[in-house]
């Protein structure tokens, strides 16, 4: 394993996690100005989730340069974060069915047209994370073989 290759595998998660935060937020408030009241309300959630999932990448990003400069390129130490980050990211892949879940639960059972977008907007984050967190947490699985 070469540590800088386990480096820039933990540094991509949150650039990618802030691309679809500003995505969701841009796209959230052009279609809660415009629409129907089902776009208006997934743009809601669009925009509601994209505000913490930016949140989140964020606080990501401070903390891996914090701890690029405290670990260095010391193989065991990253090793440690590495299985952190993946027990983080699993965990996250089992909230996110919830999201799903929650997300198809509310389009089945209320016939609001409003309930009906925001259903779908938990439906379409939750998804993407579900995806995105389950990526990353098999992407980062050989660094921890290949120190073991």
């Amino acid at each position: 394993m070469t540590e800088a290759r386990v480096v820039r595998a933990l540094r991509q998660i949150g650039p990618q996690l802030l691309v679809w935060a500003a995505m969701s937020m841009v796209v959230g408030a052009v279609l809660m100005g415009f629409g129907t009241p089902f776009w208006q309300a997934f743009g809601v959630q669009a925009f509601a989730w994209g505000a913490i999932d930016a949140a989140i990448a964020g606080f990501g990003m401070r903390d891996n340069r914090r701890k690029r400069t405290a670990l260095g390129l010391a193989a065991p130490a990253w090793h440690a974060e590495v299985v952190k980050v993946r027990r983080i990211l699993l965990l996250n892949v089992w909230l996110d069915v919830g999201y799903v879940t929650v997300g198809v639960l509310l389009m089945l059972f209320n016939a609001s047209e409003v309930r009906l977008g925001h259903g779908f907007g938990v439906l379409v984050q939750g998804g993407f994370l579900l995806v995105f967190d389950a990526w990353h947490h098999r992407r980062l699985r050989p660094f921890i073989r290949a120190s073991v």
